[in-house]
């Protein structure tokens, strides 16, 4: 209001230069012109006003006036002004009273004109929304239960991208960093859409031998790496930034975890395995091959004689009446609908496969479920695991369209993992069972590893220290 006021006294000056040069033919009149003027600029008042009498010449010519020329006498205005103080208060208490209402008697008058004060907010974000720049495809409709939808979606999307906005420029104030902003100068504030342009141009190089990922590598620049980090481990691992475990809890351990499955009973292929330097086994089911006790019992023991403590699921080729018993006695922890804690790591488990014939459902003597049982066992399990750090899933069929591939190209994948995957997001998934489709992929910011199978010689060595890191073991 008081720059308004000031801009309205400069203007007033210039409108009072005009009042000066004007020429009256008496004083009644100048008086009345110059109340004309201040009623037409209410908030201000003169200044040592003066009507002052002047000599003009009745024909203006250049030059001095001659001693006998005749000159009519006329009244001018002299005056300064200044801001009416009395009126810019009465004015201000005028314009600092308006009513809002509303129907919850319980907010507080504060927090209701707050409300009001940040409708403009929500106007820009729409506005922004609507823009072209937001890189929207046009969408015409027509039906009013559709526009309802399309308007909920945009809500959400606005949601989305204020939380966005909020949460980083919280993490810049919290941490004392800057982004670079148009003009390359350093910012704490920036805008989405500003951050959306910064990773307008993002470099990914992915190397592939035959048909697995061998590895990932993202060129980012500093600015792009800064705000990942400040976003948390989610949005990195959406770039392809391997998780930092140091960066995430700074007193977590390393850990390296064998990744195995589908021995089929081979056993000399376990006395290859580098377990030197292994913290621990994430064994992936078919330990065995449909076998007996007495023939199932040589690869238990022999893989328990390793050293490393081993985290098993079993596979649609152990037998349920087999290895319940059998990995208890040599020390394997079966963790089938099961939770483990390791530190700050927690693991769950689901063995077994999908049973597409129902009638394999109705067999004792294997681990076949429902896609169904899948989410929901590996859900209660995770339950447990809530509070831990890093969360791994170790199961025996992958999920579906994730490293599941038959060799016609089938896709032999669990649905229910994959719904669970998508909608808990675990660190990692270390998987099995099908042979075919050894490799690394990701659902969303989850990373699956099937590791192949075992009795061809085929294995991972995971290591998580500084970064989640995947050395392949082949034959």
């Amino acid at each position: 209001m008081i720059r308004d006021f000031k801009k309205k006294l400069i203007d007033a000056e210039k409108d009072l230069k005009s009042l000066r040069r004007e020429r009256y033919a008496c004083e009644p009149d100048a008086i009345a012109a110059a109340r004309k003027w201040i009623c037409d600029h209410p908030f201000l008042k003169f200044k040592d006003l003066k009507i002052a009498m002047v000599l003009e010449r009745v024909e203006k010519k250049r030059g001095r006036p001659k001693k006998d020329e005749t000159r009519i006498v006329q009244y001018a205005i002299e005056a300064d002004i200044e801001i009416d103080q009395a009126s810019v208060t009465r004015e201000r208490h005028k314009l600092g009273r308006f009513v809002l209402a509303s129907n919850d008697l319980d907010l507080k008058s504060e927090t209701m004109l707050n409300y009001y004060k940040g409708q403009q907010i929500v106007e820009r974000g729409f506005r922004f929304l609507k823009n072209k720049s937001f890189h929207v495809s046009e969408v015409f409709l027509k039906k009013e239960e559709r526009i309802e939808a399309l308007s909920m979606i945009m809500v959400l999307c606005l949601l989305v991208y204020s939380y966005a906005e909020w949460k980083l420029r919280k993490r810049l104030r919290e941490t004392g960093n800057s982004v670079p902003n148009q003009l390359k100068k350093p910012t704490q504030k920036p805008t989405m859409r500003w951050v959306f342009q910064i990773f307008m141009r993002v470099t990914l190089i992915i190397v592939c031998d035959d048909r697995n990922v061998m590895s990932q590598h993202l060129k980012l620049n500093e600015a792009q790496e800064l705000i990942l980090r400040l976003l948390g481990k989610d949005c990195k691992k959406y770039y392809g930034m391997e998780w930092n475990v140091n960066a995430k809890c700074g007193m977590m351990k390393p850990l390296a975890i064998l990744g195995a499955a589908d021995l089929h009973d081979c056993v000399s292929r376990l006395d290859s395995l580098p377990v030197r330097k292994v913290d621990l086994i994430a064994f992936c089911g078919d330990l065995h091959n449909g076998s007996r006790r007495d023939e199932a019992g040589p690869a238990a023991e022999a893989l328990s004689r390793l050293g490393p403590p081993v985290l098993i699921v079993p596979g649609n080729m152990d037998h349920r009446d087999v290895v319940p018993g059998l990995w208890k006695e040599c020390g394997l922890h079966m963790i089938h609908g099961r939770s483990f804690r390791q530190g700050s790591y927690g693991f769950v488990g689901l063995g077994g496969m999908v049973a597409r014939n129902p009638e394999r459902l109705g067999d004792p003597t294997r681990y076949y479920n429902r896609e169904e049982d899948v989410y929901s066992t590996l859900a209660a399990a995770y339950a447990e695991i809530g509070n831990a750090e890093f969360k791994i899933v170790i199961t025996h069929q992958p999920p579906h369209a994730t490293r599941d591939r038959l060799y016609n190209g089938e896709s032999s994948g669990s649905i229910g993992l994959r719904r669970f995957v998508e909608e808990y997001q675990p660190d990692l998934v270390i998987c099995g069972h099908i042979h075919e489709d050894r490799g690394e992929a990701r659902i969303g910011p989850s990373t699956v590893i099937n590791v192949g199978e075992l009795r061809r010689g085929y294995a991972a060595l995971i290591e998580l220290s500084d970064c989640v890191k995947i050395n392949w073991i082949e034959p």
